[in-house]
């Protein structure tokens, strides 16, 4: 957390919007979360 706090970044907490952040790892990760749209 000191590069957050070195640049300026700040932590939000999503706890109660759970689909707000999405992890994409893999190419396939993302072509999943792509037909999603």
């Amino acid at each position: 957390m000191v590069f957050m706090r070195q640049s300026g970044g700040h932590s939000v907490d999503f706890s109660d919007w759970k689909s707000a952040f999405v992890n994409v790892n893999t190419t396939e990760d993302l072509q999943t979360m792509q037909e999603k749209k």
